[in-house]
């Protein structure tokens, strides 16, 4: 929609972000390495691309994304983003949906919003569990749970070497 630019908090390196007046409009804002992609060396701006025998005009580019806000499992720097309107276009009946991101306006709010969406998407899912509501702190705790268990492995694999080496270093000096 319209207003991802200011949640996803990022700056534009060419153009703008499209308008909800531009929402039925086949225009884009690209990621800085999906349009380094499509167009190296150059200003996309007014550049067009096709997708689904459509052609987009490019509008926008992001700045740069030095990590990814609000979601670890996307990469915002090779993303293409169009207006919902027109994505929805292209599918037989409502476009399909993997990821939401919601921004609270305060950090107050987080239980409350969460436990809000759970119970509308439980209801537009005929009360189906067949969906997941993460924090970004449950994020956060996932890739610190994963960055723990590499140093561990890390540090098993240093261990073994260490005890290789010394008898390596061992059997030379008795020899």
């Amino acid at each position: 929609t319209d207003n991802a630019q200011q949640i996803l908090n990022q700056s534009m390196q060419y153009g703008g972000f499209f308008s909800n007046n531009d929402a039925k409009q086949y225009e884009a804002v690209l990621g800085q390495n999906i349009a380094n992609e499509l167009f190296p060396g150059q200003v996309p701006l007014g550049q067009t691309f096709s997708f689904r025998c459509q052609d987009f005009v490019i509008v926008g580019v992001f700045n740069k994304f030095d990590t990814s806000p609000l979601s670890l499992n996307t990469n915002f720097n090779s993303v293409i983003f169009i207006p919902y309107s027109v994505a929805r276009q292209f599918e037989a009946g409502p476009a399909a949906i993997y990821e939401i991101i919601v921004k609270p306006a305060s950090s107050a709010d987080v239980g409350k919003i969460v436990s809000n969406l759970k119970h509308e998407l439980a209801q537009n899912h005929g009360n189906s569990k067949d969906f997941s509501v993460l924090e970004q702190k449950q994020s956060l705790v996932a890739s610190d749970t994963i960055l723990n268990l590499m140093t561990d492995l890390i540090s098993g694999i240093a261990a073994i070497s260490l005890v290789v080496g010394g008898i390596g270093i061992m059997n030379v000096m008795l020899v």
